[in-house]
């Protein structure tokens, strides 16, 4: 028996600029080396796409911008983001 899996391409590339909404999303602050609260992030950040996951069929992003003093880290879903910057 041949499985098929389909695999979707990924709308956005490695070091894109993107526009992000970071509701609901866990943060991390490179710097001081800790968890950023999400009530404590902005509602969306331009950002850097630093890496792709493809999770279960759908599409994830790692994400780094600066916020503050911080240069913080996440992993959104493809939805999140609004568009290149």
């Amino acid at each position: 028996m041949r499985v098929i899996h389909e695999s979707r391409v990924f709308d956005y590339a490695i070091a894109d600029e993107v526009v992000v909404r970071l509701e609901r999303a866990s943060a991390f602050d490179v710097i001081a080396g800790v968890l950023v609260p999400a009530t404590c992030l902005p509602a969306w950040t331009i950002a850097d796409i630093t890496a792709r996951v493809e999770r279960g069929g759908r599409h994830s992003y790692g994400i780094r911008f600066r916020h503050h003093d911080a240069v913080c880290i996440a992993l959104v879903a493809e939805e999140f983001i609004e568009g290149m910057a």
